[in-house]
């Protein structure tokens, strides 16, 4: 009976510890480098992928986070690397220090958060996302 018990507490702990650890709070990340944020990240269970944010010329400005259940955050960084041949994890990249961090869950915006004045919080947490569809021939 103790063995039986022992096992549903082990197991209810595991299913409680897997479905709850992915649950980070951004706020605290914001302002700080991008390091202490993909270290927590990347002990997450449901983090699945990242990938960078590129500008048109070859300026790294920030990463973009995928975890499982369809939510992804986008981290811009307050100033732009001259080189796109970083991936995620390189360290010029964790050296960066992040600005902005834009939550979504699929392709609807949640919510953001941001090391701006309230004046920057209106027009910067309120990003417009317009999708191009391309013709069909």
């Amino acid at each position: 009976m103790k063995t039986v018990l022992k096992s549903i507490i082990l197991f209810s702990s595991l299913f409680f510890a897997q479905n709850h650890y992915g649950q980070l709070n951004l706020e605290d990340y914001v302002g700080k480098k991008y390091k202490k944020l993909f270290k927590a990240v990347s002990k997450d269970s449901s983090f699945v992928n990242c990938r960078l944010l590129t500008a048109n010329p070859n300026k790294v400005t920030g990463v973009e986070l995928y975890f499982k259940n369809d939510i992804h955050y986008s981290v811009n960084f307050t100033k732009s690397k001259l080189n796109d041949s970083y991936d995620c994890e390189s360290g010029a990249v964790k050296r960066m220090e992040i600005y902005v961090i834009h939550h979504y869950k699929g392709e609807v915006y949640q919510n953001g958060y941001c090391n701006c004045s309230d004046s920057e919080k209106a027009r910067i947490l309120t990003p417009l996302i317009k999708k191009v569809e391309l013709e069909q021939d």
